[in-house]
Order: structure tokens, then C-alpha cells, then sequence
């Protein structure tokens, strides 16, 4: 929907806080009034926002391919990184709403957890692929830890190296860094 499509774009470039209704509904192009036919609260609509996001798109799933080489799927991640922090500069959504998730918003940080649960889960077979495959250290943790009720925001941001991820331009100098730790030597 209009909304949801003006929604996603202005929770990329502002966060959650910085963004209104009105401003969703302005930039969609439809009454302030209609907004609620459709959705509960600016929380509830980015909830869906952001595990939609956080889903990705089918090109960024490429590195899920269990036969390409462990350090070829994350090299594969950080390229799709790469290219979509290169056409957007507003920064990562996901990073974004850590910074602002409270005890106030606790849907949004629901979504949030599901959110880096679910990136977890894309990454952690492939660290255990590679620690298989001799290419990625062992001393790493594959498996992370999965929050499975909502967090307090000092605990999300304290979250595996997703901050890191979600609030770094990812440049290539810093990809080429991340891989050189996770190689085996």
C-alpha cells in the first residue's frame, strides 16, 4: 500500500521518533484520517515495516545458498550490504529504531528481537559452515544467543555485532576488515 511503501521509506531516512503520521500520510499521498482504517498506531504500522525490512529482498538472500563456500555466502552478504548502503545513505532502519526502542514502544521492540533473531538465524549456519569448511574461525560462536521475549533496549543494543552491522556505512574497507576476522589464518 501507498502507506506502507511511504512509511518504509521515511523510517530508512529518519527513524521512528522523527516520523509522524502526518508525515507517512503526506508522503503517501492520502488523508490523516484514512491512516487508521488500515492501522492501529505509528507503532503498529512499524512493526510491519520492520519485519518487512528486516525479510529482506530476494537478491540479498543470495548468501543463503548452502552450496557456495561459507566465506563466499558472507562475502556475498556484505557485497549486497555494500551495494545497498552505496544507493541508500540514510543508513540502516533497524539500527535506527535500537537507538530509539524504549519501554514505551514495546511492539516495536518486539519486532525489533524478531527482527535480529531472524538475521541471526541467516548468519549463524554459515559461521557453522565455514568452521566445517577450515575458512572461518572456530573460536567464533555460531549459534548466538536468541531473545525470545521483548528486551529492554540495553539489551538489544547489546546484541551480537548487528549495531556494528546496522550503523556503519558499509564501505569496503570496513567488509574487507569484518572478513578478515571471521577467516581462519
Amino acid at each position: 500500500s501507498a502507506v506502507f511503501d511511504a512509511a518504509m521509506k521515511l523510517f530508512i531516512e529518519r527513524g521512528f521518533g522523527a516520523c509522524g503520521v502526518q508525515d507517512v500520510t503526506d508522503a503517501a499521498g492520502v488523508p490523516k484520517g484514512s491512516f487508521y482504517n488500515h492501522f492501529k498506531s505509528k507503532e503498529a504500522l512499524a512493526a510491519e515495516v520492520l519485519t518487512a525490512y528486516a525479510k529482506g529482498t530476494p537478491e540479498r538472500n543470495i548468501f543463503t545458498d548452502p552450496k557456495l563456500p561459507a566465506l563466499t555466502r558472507l562475502k556475498k552478504l556484505f557485497a549486497a550490504l555494500n551495494e545497498y548502503f552505496f544507493r541508500h545513505y540514510e543508513g540502516c532502519m533497524i539500527g535506527k529504531f535500537m537507538a530509539e526502542v524504549s519501554d514505551d514502544t514495546p511492539r516495536l521492540r518486539e519486532s525489533l528481537v524478531g527482527a535480529l533473531n531472524l538475521w541471526d538465524e541467516k548468519i549463524a549456519p554459515i559461521i557453522r559452515d565455514g568452521q566445517k569448511q577450515g575458512s572461518i574461525r572456530k573460536d567464533l560462536k555460531a549459534a548466538t544467543r536468541q531473545l525470545r521475549r521483548p528486551a529492554s533496549p540495553a539489551r538489544i543494543s547489546r546484541r551480537m555485532n548487528w549495531p556494528l552491522f546496522c550503523s556503519i556505512p558499509m564501505k569496503a574497507p570496513f567488509c574487507e576488515c569484518a572478513l578478515n576476522k571471521v577467516r581462519e589464518h
